[in-house]
């Protein structure tokens, strides 16, 4: 049934070009030193192409919540994704466009289609508008910043006060918190 509507939802958009489906190989090194880079990737669910259009789809069995636009610079929001995990679908969205960027030509557009809620449609990263160039570069400035930081030995690790965020984190049994 869900396949159904998936395609369903796709005969509405059409037409349009699949250009890949859990698409692997996209990465960025993020250097720590001069003997060590970190690779940063995923498994990008779907990619197609309409009106010149790269779009990106992640598909989501819970919820998908992005950061609210209204009145919020780009530097504004990009910091929330870094620092509020309710928005970590808007966050994945990000790091899959940026991914992608070195390797097309054409806008991208990142959107999440919930699997329980098919009927809405997908919901699309800053209202359906094509990503700019100057948000993927300072979203991969932040992303390198963090991932030095944990790679720094010097930077003492400290867990986090919010209980909440630890429901499903893989490393609890590590800490001591489950």
């Amino acid at each position: 049934q869900v396949i159904h509507k998936v395609l369903r939802l796709d005969m509405d958009d059409a037409p349009f070009e699949v250009v890949g489906l859990e698409q692997k190989g996209f990465e960025h090194l993020v250097p720590i030193n001069d003997d060590l880079k970190v690779r940063v990737s995923g498994t990008i669910d779907r990619i197609d192409r309409k009106d010149e259009i790269l779009r990106i789809t992640d598909y989501k069995s819970g919820r998908a919540d992005f950061v609210s636009l209204s009145k919020k610079t780009v530097e504004e929001v990009l910091d929330e994704y870094f620092k509020d995990p309710k928005v970590k679908s808007g966050f994945q969205a990000y790091l899959y466009a940026m991914l992608v960027q070195p390797h097309f030509t054409t806008p991208i557009q990142v959107g999440i289609t919930v699997l329980k809620k098919l009927n809405e449609g997908t919901k699309w990263l800053n209202n359906g508008r094509s990503l700019e160039e100057n948000e993927l570069a300072g979203f991969g400035l932040r992303l390198n910043k963090i991932v030095k930081e944990i790679y720094d030995t010097q930077t003492p690790f400290h867990q986090t006060d919010d209980i909440e965020r630890c429901a499903y984190c893989d490393f609890k049994l590590v800490c001591g918190r489950h």
